[in-house]
């Protein structure tokens, strides 16, 4: 007898249980997407970049979804999507050319190069991941059906708990300071734990709720609004148990995507003068005040909305989607007033995420996001040092540094790199379920289309170890403190 999924199935062939590769979209799923992407783009002024937006995606879901396994490179993947086609359809929407929704000759073409870099990204993940060896999902279900649910759910406020203390000390040790971030964000794991335990043993739906709520709320507490983080965790773990594709799988993430959506388009309707709030009139990207306090103001300011500033939140939303905008104006400035600088910005990257300040206390810092931004585009941002934070992106970095042909090399090396991660995490043979769990934390970078070279780069190459020594020194105590004692021979 072998447990799949939440079903139990006798006699089953083990052969027949294993996952040995990529997800395969049926011939007529195909079809229809073509056919819709084909009458959307009717409408669209960039017909043919319309129907290459919508196109792309069963694309990089064959490339990088592995049966079985949870979808976090397809996930990440279509968040840097979403940055990169939504003002294609937006444009399309409003009956206006990509350029002239921009203000830039260069939006198009950014696109192209866009999309262009996510499939060379999505190759690289592949790549590195060529000849895995089939997994046994029933060797999973198995583990988590022995898990205490009650101590699942201890191990995840301890987690928090200890997040809460790293915060408080993060800035104690600026040596340490990348590192301890890193830890902090393992919190995550533990919830994707208990996201798993939950749907797979059914039962604690309510201790996950309250889970999820607090996890939204702490989110809103931060002066970024952290709280999207948690919709892809839960989204992730709750896809990797569904045995197969169904309505109620599509329907359960439509909905938890609607959920974010809308709260996206509230904290973009607030979200100005809740930091005003939270840094005193500074201007600098700190909470000055305390928890209570922002929560009551957010409350207050959350009341506040109407109609008309929700539909201005919804332009405030897009617009902070739209990260091409800035790739266009880069590629109508560089090379014809500003040269390619021949891979330096990739270059200051490597070099700043290989010397740590903890034995290099005297390297100079890194030039301000805003600066590169200026410089390259073109455009100045009123009112805005060098603590704003508007990046170009790694494509749009990629670019400067390589042109366009070029520019695809670091992506297709940073698809490998990102894919060797993947491969390591999903090849561990012990403690299978906290390796997935570790899935989204290591990945978590590769969701930002809008993140530097130097940040995309060093966030993976900081969390990755970090994640790799509390695997090997905390996980087996962990794993044996929440394994039912009746159950301890079987696993």
């Amino acid at each position: 007898m072998v447990l799949v999924g939440s079903r139990t199935l006798r006699e089953v062939p083990r052969r027949r249980i294993q996952y040995g590769g990529y997800i395969r979209i049926p011939f007529a799923v195909w079809g229809v997407v073509f056919l819709v992407a084909f009458l959307i783009s009717l409408s669209s002024s960039d017909a043919l970049l319309t129907f290459a937006c919508i196109a792309t995606v069963p694309v990089l879901a064959t490339l990088v979804w592995r049966a079985g396994e949870p979808p976090v490179p397809f996930a990440a993947l279509m968040m840097q999507w979403l940055q990169v086609s939504a003002g294609t359809f937006r444009a399309t929407i409003t009956g206006a050319k990509l350029n002239d929704l921009f203000h830039t000759a260069g939006a198009d073409y950014a696109t192209w190069l866009s999309l262009t870099g996510l499939l060379v990204l999505a190759l690289g993940i592949r790549l590195a991941n060529l000849y895995r060896p089939p997994i046994d999902p029933g060797a999973l279900y198995a583990e988590i059906r022995s898990f205490r649910y009650s101590r699942v759910f201890a191990t995840y406020c301890l987690a928090q708990l200890g997040n809460f203390f790293l915060q408080a000390i993060i800035w104690s040790f600026p040596g340490l300071s990348q590192a301890l971030l890193a830890a902090s964000q393992l919190r995550w794991l533990f919830y994707f734990t208990l996201v798993a335990t939950t749907l797979v043993q059914k039962r604690g739906y309510g201790y996950l709720a309250a889970a999820t709520v607090f996890e939204i709320i702490l989110g809103f507490t931060s002066f970024f609004a952290d709280f999207r983080e948690v919709f892809f965790v839960l989204a992730v773990a709750y896809l990797m148990v569904q045995p197969r594709m169904n309505v109620k799988m599509v329907a359960t993430v439509t909905t938890l995507l609607c959920i974010l959506l809308y709260m996206a388009v509230i904290w973009s309707s607030v979200k100005m003068d809740y930091r005003d709030f939270q840094n005193q009139g500074t201007g600098a990207q700190v909470s000055l005040v305390g928890t209570q306090d922002k929560l009551e103001k957010l409350v207050e300011l959350i009341g506040n909305v109407d109609s008309q500033r929700f539909l201005d939140g919804i332009d405030k939303l897009a617009e902070r989607i739209e990260y091409t905008r800035f790739f266009g104006y880069v590629t109508e400035n560089v090379p014809r007033y500003i040269p390619y600088d021949d891979g330096a910005i990739w270059e200051a990257a490597v070099y700043h995420v290989l010397t740590p300040r903890l034995l290099f206390a005297d390297k100079a810092e890194l030039t301000a996001d805003i600066e590169n931004t200026i410089r390259y585009t073109g455009i100045a941002f009123s009112g805005g040092g060098v603590d704003t934070e508007i990046p170009l992106g790694y494509m749009a970095e990629s670019y400067i540094g390589f042109g366009p042909i070029f520019m695809f090399v670091p992506i297709l090396l940073l698809g490998l790199l990102f894919g060797a991660q993947y491969r390591y995490l999903a090849t561990l043979r012990h403690y299978k379920l906290f390796a997935y769990a570790a899935m989204p934390v290591i990945l978590m970078p590769a969701t930002e289309y809008g993140l530097t070279a130097v940040k995309i780069l060093g966030g993976s190459l900081t969390v990755f170890p970090v994640t790799y020594i509390v695997l090997k020194l905390f996980m087996p105590s962990v794993q044996s403190f929440i394994l039912s004692k009746r159950n301890l021979s079987h696993i």
